[in-house]
């Protein structure tokens, strides 16, 4: 070729295609890696709450000398002096007998629900999407699985 004098300035169009390529696989695996960091966050949190309030729960009972074994006459919202932070009350609900009292967190995401499951035997939670029966495994049963801790 006439006129041609050599190799020009600046990157061919392969060499930007292969970089872009690259940063689109990278920024992909972040994605992946912070999803699952999120879900493991979220489900720890939830421990969290459901530990504070069966706290809270205890410390309630045994400072206005209650009963908080009938779900129809007690509320959560009665504990929100004794918890450290503002919860979403509606995120809440309460399962229990004269025996046995639980707190459940729900509806759960699938994914979070199974970081839950990972930690349920050491925090002694409960999984159920139905409050009409005593809430057992597994956790994810229905659309909107739920996570409960034995209060009493």
């Amino acid at each position: 070729m006439k006129g041609f004098k050599g190799k020009t300035e600046g990157f061919s169009l392969i060499e930007l295609l292969v970089v872009l390529m690259i940063m689109g696989l990278l920024s992909g695996g972040l994605m992946i890696a912070a999803s699952r960091a999120m879900a493991s966050a979220e489900a720890v949190r939830i421990i969290s709450d459901l530990r504070s309030i069966k706290v809270a729960c205890l410390m309630f009972s045994m400072e206005e000398d209650a009963e908080i074994n009938d779900p129809s006459t007690f509320d959560i919202t009665c504990l929100e002096t004794y918890l450290d932070r503002k919860i979403q009350a509606e995120s809440f609900s309460l399962y229990g007998n004269e025996e046995k009292l639980f707190i459940g967190c729900g509806p759960i995401k699938k994914k979070v629900s199974r970081y839950i499951e990972q930690r349920a035997e050491e925090n002694g939670l409960y999984g159920s999407s139905s409050s009409s029966e005593e809430p057992q495994t597994p956790y994810v049963s229905g659309e909107e699985p739920w996570v409960w801790i034995r209060v009493m």
